[in-house]
């Protein structure tokens, strides 16, 4: 008797939750080419979706012959496109010109202006602009 108790409470439980359900699947975002070891995640005010891979990879920038291996930061509008400064691979700016290297992203979220700070490796901290993906200050972390 008890069994049967249980068993049509948690059947009308599962049905109610399923019944009441509005996610759905609608494939990979940005697309299904996307992978990697994310371990770092942040949106910005714009809706911009910033995507940090643990393990660094190589890459070709625009106008060079040579690969570079670094950490890349990946940035997409809302629509899945890439921003046009995607993806960060250097932090440029304020006396900064880092290849993002040497170390994995460990975590990433956005400042009280919307700027994204991102770590590396628990030693460095970048803050990169929003809006630019220029560098704005880098911290070495200490006492960790």
């Amino acid at each position: 008797m008890k069994k049967g108790i249980l068993t049509t409470l948690v059947l009308f439980m599962l049905f109610s939750v399923m019944s009441m359900a509005q996610w759905v699947n609608q494939g990979a975002w940005p697309d299904a080419t996307v992978r990697g070891q994310l371990h770092g995640v942040a949106v910005d005010p714009a809706g911009k979706v910033w995507a940090g891979n643990f393990s660094p990879e190589k890459y070709l920038p625009a106008g060079s012959v040579d690969t570079v291996t670094a950490n890349l930061i990946r940035v997409y509008n809302p629509d899945g496109t890439q921003a046009s400064f995607s993806p960060v691979w250097r932090v440029v700016g304020n006396g900064m010109n880092d290849t993002l290297k040497g170390s994995n992203v460990r975590g990433m979220r956005r400042d009280h202006n919307g700027n994204i700070l991102v770590t590396f490796g628990n030693r460095i901290m970048y803050r990169i602009n929003y809006q630019t993906g220029a560098g704005m200050n880098k911290v070495t972390l200490t006492g960790l």
